[in-house]
């Protein structure tokens, strides 16, 4: 049996609509699962800046894009309190493609990711997530991510807890 080709790379112009629209539908996806992981998708021409910056990443599995995920170096102006003004690596907005839901694609792009970044030499990467939600406090518990720490924010849609974490890949 022949082995699915598997890459993981920058994404290239051309790829700009597919990725943004594997977002939107993963968006659709999560609100109709009210899983408050975000509740809109970021603008179209944010998400064309990171991508001509190059931050937007995907897994390819025999050419076809299934899992897209951005990340940037960024100071977060929401976590300066524990992290200071360092620039740090964060990961925003991960999403599966809708044709490859339930087959453990999430968890193999952030292998995937993983890997990426520390042939970069990166030791740490860091995001948040809304940490009221048990599916995703156990998602990120099992990709390797530690909660740094928790505080409550005001939202579009209510209260929230925030969770700030961060995978060490050495």
């Amino acid at each position: 049996m022949k082995e699915d080709k598997i890459e993981f790379r920058v994404l290239h112009g051309h790829e700009l609509e597919e990725g943004y629209q594997i977002l939107c539908d993963a968006t659709d996806w999560l609100r109709s699962h009210n899983i408050n992981m975000w509740t809109n998708t970021i603008s179209k021409n944010t998400y064309s800046q990171w991508h001509s910056r190059g931050y937007n990443l995907g897994l390819f599995r025999k050419d076809q894009l299934c899992f897209v995920i951005s990340a940037m170096p960024l100071i977060h102006p929401s976590w300066r309190i524990p992290l200071g003004d360092r620039l740090l690596t964060w990961l925003r907005l991960a999403a599966v493609a809708n044709d490859h839901r339930g087959n453990e694609t999430g968890k193999i792009g952030f292998q995937y990711l993983f890997k990426y970044f520390k042939e970069q030499e990166a030791n740490i990467l860091y995001g948040e997530y809304m940490a009221n939600n048990q599916f995703l406090n156990e998602y990120y518990r099992n990709l390797g991510f530690e909660v740094i720490t928790t505080k409550e924010v005001r939202h579009i849609n209510g209260m929230h807890i925030m969770a700030l974490v961060q995978r060490c890949l050495s």
